[in-house]
Order: structure tokens, then sequence, then C-alpha cells
């Protein structure tokens, strides 16, 4: 059976199944799911274990479908294998790639580029949720006719299958792994006699309606909560959960799955204030109807620019913490597009004081080390080029003083040193031309920017004769980082952070590290037997490195909240300030991308 339970943003659906969750859970041999989607899992489970007591809430298992994965993984099997990571996905792409090159009606010219392997992953990832398989791109292809279409079908059904093929050589592919969980679903019948309640959800996949078609014919009943208002007419705002409900209606009506009454929810139970609930209701509505009654809630404010928004919530905030007694726990402050915002808000709240937390990852490829290797890779590459030894050389990690590098860097604008120069002895005055001998001062600047050459060649010749000795350029760098004593530097900045509690950054360093490890093992399997190509080497290390993220954490408990209104949850918050909404951003109006 099937029950939809429907109503508007902040009508109790969520407190409605949890009621109903806990009525069946008082009861021994309750049977019951909830799925949620995998960035609520947490704080859901937290929620019921909150509501429900420890006894009680083991009765239920709050699962994201993922987690639904796992689980079945852990009753059934199939948990053995390696998973394979983003690098290993984007070596075994770059291969697969080549290998196709020359067969490619289409997308040969492409097959090269470094952003290319990037689009094919993405599309690949939406082909496999979309449960499309390379044989039917092929078969589609075949009936197509002469043109652009079927070259490119062509094309996507060979990269993707070669793909596919080299990859589980191997690995595990996480994209599969809904595809293998309900293998066995249907087999061991996992949803057999339970109640399954599925919440926040807004649209599911073709693979996820797969297992949800399986539970259509195995569970006692199916409850899917919509925020989909009961005779809403406006026009594209709703139209994807109309789709999901129309859809997952469908499912059923082939199964044979018996649709139950819709509980329609429509008093907001949200909102104290009747100004805000009208404001919910209304804000995004094309001919919104004005609020009549009395409006101490809501305020719309329009400004200039970005600097005067982020004034404005600034002041905001210590009016509602001094006059109204609100902690910054309470507050939240929401945009879209934060990297425009984000440095503006930084500094605005660092001048009036306001603690903060900036829920917001950051690419680890902008991390020191990462830079390093980076910027070392780049030299050899260049025959180092003052544009990538300069870079290295600031990142700070090696043994050289900063009175070295600018002295370094002093010569080479003075005497235009680049390239091939610096493989031969620096004896110049680091002042230009002068018909006298060096002074004391001139003598120790020409001494300090030798031993900085004398370090960058010895670093890169090394790097070089180590690659081609251990036919590996991942062995290489790592011996060179050890020569250059990087992680004992590494591990001192790291007991300085903690130190001077900042426990956040040292955290990070040591992730970077690991992170580091990560891509050079993971390189070092996937191009063993290979000649080393140190310019193929840093294009694949930098899309390597561009998967990785680091995260933040908040450093103390009563902090404004800021991020995307992608990402950010917003309950327990008593006041919410919304940035930068602006006409296309709020509500946001997607755009077409990918190769189709």
């Amino acid at each position: 059976m099937l029950r939809f339970i429907k109503g508007a943003a902040g009508t109790g659906k969520s407190t409605f199944i949890r009621r109903e969750i806990a009525k069946l859970c008082a009861e021994d041999g309750a049977n019951v799911i909830l799925l949620v989607p995998e960035q609520f899992s947490f704080e859901t489970e937290r929620e019921y274990y909150e509501f429900l007591g420890a006894e009680r809430a083991g009765r239920v298992k709050v699962l994201s479908f993922m987690r639904l994965c796992d689980d079945v993984f852990r009753q059934y099997g199939g948990m053995a294998g390696d998973y394979a990571t983003d690098t290993a996905k984007i070596l075994t792409m770059r291969l697969s790639l080549k290998e196709c090159g020359d067969e490619l009606r289409l997308y040969g010219k492409n097959a090269g580029k470094p952003d290319f392997v990037l689009s094919m992953l993405e599309t690949v990832e939406e082909l496999k949720n979309a449960g499309i398989t390379p044989d039917m791109l092929t078969t589609e292809a075949l009936r197509s006719e002469e043109g652009l279409l079927k070259d490119k079908l062509f094309d996507l059904g060979l990269i993707y299958g070669g793909y596919d093929a080299m990859l589980t050589q191997r690995f595990l592919d996480p994209s599969d792994t809904l595809n293998r969980a309900k293998a066995f679903i249907v087999e061991h019948h996992y949803f057999a006699g339970c109640t399954l309640y599925l919440d926040e959800f807004k649209s599911f996949t073709a693979v996820q309606k797969e297992i949800l078609r399986t539970a259509f014919l195995q569970a006692h009943e199916v409850t899917v909560s919509l925020c989909l208002p009961e005779g809403e007419q406006e026009y594209g705002l709703f139209d994807g959960l109309k789709e999901t409900e129309k859809g997952l209606k469908s499912l059923a009506f082939r199964v044979g799955c018996r649709l139950l009454p819709t509980v329609v929810l429509e008093k907001s139970m949200r909102f104290s204030s009747e100004a805000l609930c009208h404001f919910a209701g209304e804000a995004l509505k094309s001919n919104p109807l004005p609020f009549k009654g009395k409006n101490e809630s809501v305020t719309c404010v329009g400004l200039l620019n970005e600097f005067d928004e982020v004034e404005y919530a600034a002041a905001q905030i210590w009016e509602l913490v001094q006059k109204n007694s609100y902690r910054f726990e309470d507050i939240v402050v929401i945009g879209r597009d934060l990297d425009s915002y984000g440095h503006i808000l930084e500094a605005a709240f660092d001048r009036y004081q306001i603690p903060y937390f900036f829920d917001r990852t950051e690419s680890v490829d902008s991390m020191l080390l990462m830079r390093l290797v980076t910027h070392l890779l780049g030299c050899v590459v260049t025959n180092m080029s003052r544009k990538e030894l300069l870079p290295m050389l600031k990142c700070g990690l090696l043994p050289i003083t900063l009175t070295e590098i600018d002295d370094f860097e002093r010569y080479l604008y003075v005497w235009n040193v680049d390239r091939d120069g610096f493989s031969r002895e620096f004896t110049q005055n680091p002042m230009g031309f002068c018909d006298r001998p060096l002074k004391k001062k001139e003598q120790l600047r020409l001494k300090n920017a030798e031993k900085v050459r004398v370090l960058c060649a010895d670093c890169v010749g090394s790097l070089r004769r180590v690659a081609e000795e251990e036919q590996s350029v991942s062995r290489a760098l790592y011996e060179i980082l050890q020569q250059l004593n990087v992680p004992q530097v590494i591990l001192e900045r790291i007991s300085r952070f903690k130190e001077e509690q900042r426990l956040e950054e040292a955290e990070n360093e040591k992730r970077v590290w690991d992170v580091l490890m990560e891509i050079l093992d993971t390189l070092e399997g996937s191009l063993q037997g290979q000649a080393p190509n140190f310019r193929e080497y840093k294009e694949l290390f930098l899309l390597s490195a561009a998967t990785y993220d680091l995260g933040h954490r908040p450093q103390t408990l009563d902090s404004v909240l800021v991020g995307s209104a992608e990402r950010v949850r917003v309950q327990d918050k008593k006041a919410a300030i919304l940035i930068g909404a602006n006409d296309k951003v709020f509500p946001f109006v997607p755009s077409s991308g990918g190769l189709f």
C-alpha cells in the first residue's frame, strides 16, 4: 500500500510521521524503516533518539539510500572489495579515453584535455543514476540516423563501456552500490512486512525508483511525504514535486500496489508569527497577496551592493543580540552565491566582533603542501620557469629563510635569469652593473641567492634522476620531500598550531598530508609500468587534488551560522537573514550543462 502526506513547508509532515512511528515502536517486534536524504540522516536520527528514547529508537532504522545499502550488505554480504576513490576514477577515465581515442567520432579532439576527463566522469555518473548502460547507448546509436546525435551516442557508449570494464577489474564503483544492493533486496525480501516512510525527498533517481518498486511489492505499507501544497497551481515552482508524485503513483499502479487516501496538512505549525507564515506562503508566487495584519517579523530591505548588505546584516545581528536577548547561535545567515560574499562577510563580522561559523568546504589544492608539490612538478615540466619556481619557494616548507628568498628573487629580476640560467652559478653583483668590488652586504645577498639556486637545481635534478631510476614519479616525489625534511616541517607546524589552540588548522595539516600520500599511492598503482611523463603526471595530480575537500567545524558553540541555501539546516533558529535575494537567485533558476 502507498500513501502520500502532502502539505506546504512547516505544516508538520515530519512531525506526523514521527508520531506514527512512535506508536509503531511502542510494540515489540516493530519493523519500521525511515528513509531520508543523506544530508538529513544524522540530524533525523538524533531527533528520533531524543523523541523516542534509547530503547524505542532502536526499533526504527533511520537510513539514507547509501546507509540502506550498507545495512543490506551487512546482512547479506557484499561489503568485501576496495571502493574506487575519485583519483582512481580519474585515472581510469583518462586511460579509457586514451584507449578509445582513435575510434571516437566526435570527441576525439577533446579526449586528451584534462577538463574533458571530469566532464565524462560527471556524464557517466548521471547515466548510472538514470539506469542507462553502455549497451543501451550503443544500441540506440545503431538505431539513430546519421548525424551528430548518432556520433555522440556511439562515443559515449564506447567511452562508458571501456571505463566501466577497466574500473571493475580492480575496484568496486560507488556509483553501482544501489544496483548491487537492489539485487540483494529482491533476493532476500529485505522490505518484507516492514512499514517504510520516506521524508524530505524531492525526487528520486532511476535506481532509487527501482528499489522503491521492490518496496511497493514487499513492504506492508509505504508512506511518502512531499512538500507540495494541496491544490497548488503556481506554474513552475512545484512542477518537480508534482512529477515525483505522478511517477510514484504510476510505479505503484504498474506493480499493483494499492493507493491509500492522501493525508493533507494545511495548518502551519512552524511559525508563531502570522506575518512570517504569510510571507513563507506567498513570497515565491508570481502574484503574492499582501499581508493585512500587523507585521513585526519580516523586513525586506533594498540595498545598493554586497557591502551594504553585509553591513546591514552585521548591524541587525547585534541589535537582535543586545535588544532582543538572542544568542548568536539563534541566528543564521543564508545566501546563494557565498563565493562573492564570503570575504566581505568575514571582514564585516570580524570588524563587528561577531562569532560565526562559515559552513563551506575548501579544496586541498590551495594548501601549502599541495602547492609545493604542484609547483615542483611544474618546475620539471617548464625546465625551472620563474613562474613555477618562485611560488614553490614561497610555500614556506623549504629549508630557506624569507631573506634568502628575497635576495634570490631580486637577483633574478636584476639579471633576468630564467630556465637554463639556473644551471649556472650566480656570480654577478645583486645590485646590477657596478665597476667596483662587491660590498659586504652585496656579498651576503649573492651568497643567499646562490644558496637558493643550488637548492632548486638539486631538487629538480634529483626528481628527474630518481624518477628515471625508479620508473616512478610518485616514488621520486616522496624521496624529494624526505630529503627536504618536509614531513618534519609539517609535524612542527601541527605542534605549533596545537599549542596556539588552532586545532582545526592542525587537523587540516595532517589531513592534507594523508591526502597527498593517498594521491601518490593511487597514481603509483595506476601508472605502474609506464615511462615517467611529468607533464601528464602533473595534469593527473591536479585533477586528483581538486576532488578532495577540507571541511570546517565551529570553533565555539555560540556563533552565527553562515551557509548556502543548498547546505544549511535552519532548525531551532530564531532569526534568519537572507542575503543576495535577487532575481533568478531565489528561487534558483537551474541551467543546463554537461555533454548533452
